[in-house]
């Protein structure tokens, strides 16, 4: 269904405390450049290709990651009942050279650069909250790749602007970051408010076993959040 800024969101967010934001854009790939790709990886004198993607009509990542996901930070500030809203984003919000901005090429600004408009949703979100003056709070999860695996076995793994991406522990579970975002909701403490951070795993066996305590694992951010001052130059305009 399509959300943004239409009545069906002001509805949803009416009487409730907390919104939970998990929209996304989906790329899809061009199956001509598949076969091209599939096709020059056999044939040892042509140049590799690489597959290529686009978006849905109406479903570029301006559309939806930004202006999809401020329709519904507005619809929850309007309501007047949302005291908490929770945005799963993604890792790579930091560097503009990033493969999956690279996504839709081709065309405008605004069919590319998914990670740059998610990025975009999130300052709007971190701004509107510090214009509440407390009444609204934020908690913001970047995932790493996300895996179609088992959740509750491995050993989670969080940092800030993309520190992750530099080692080789780069994914994490769906099923791993849907059980993030539930503890977030049940957080009150003030620590874990207005927290914006990257999350990945470990493989399962690797390092202390299965994380049980999340509340440990984000102390171990140490106070730390997402630097909104980066990305610099970004070709999307960023607050």
């Amino acid at each position: 269904r399509d959300h943004r800024g239409h009545k069906s969101l002001k509805e949803l967010c009416e009487n409730q405390d907390a919104l939970v934001i998990l929209t996304s854009a989906v790329p899809k790939p061009k199956i001509v450049s598949i076969v091209m790709a599939l096709v020059s990886k056999l044939l040892p004198w042509m140049e590799n290709q690489k597959p290529q993607f686009s978006y849905q009509e109406g479903g570029s990542p301006e559309m939806v990651d930004w202006l999809g996901q401020k329709a519904q930070i507005d619809a929850a500030i309007a309501s007047g009942t949302v005291k908490k809203i929770v945005l799963c984003s993604s890792m790579g919000g930091t560097q503009i050279d990033n493969f999956l901005n690279t996504m839709g090429g081709g065309g405008a600004p605004g069919e590319t650069n998914i990670l740059l408009w998610k990025r975009k949703a999130e300052m709007y979100l971190v701004a509107k909250c510090e214009e509440s003056g407390g009444a609204l709070r934020y908690a913001i999860v970047h995932p790493g790749g996300l895996l179609d695996k088992p959740g509750g076995e491995r050993e989670l793994l969080v940092g800030v602007d993309d520190a992750l991406l530099d080692g080789d522990r780069r994914s994490v579970p769906r099923a791993d970051v849907a059980a993030m975002i539930v503890e977030l909701l049940k957080m009150d403490d003030e620590t874990f408010q207005n927290v914006s951070f990257d999350l990945a795993s470990r493989e399962v066996g690797e390092g202390n076993g299965a994380t049980r305590d999340y509340k440990k694992l984000l102390i171990g951010l140490n106070g730390k959040s997402a630097n909104y001052q980066l990305p610099l130059n970004s070709p999307v305009p960023l607050p």
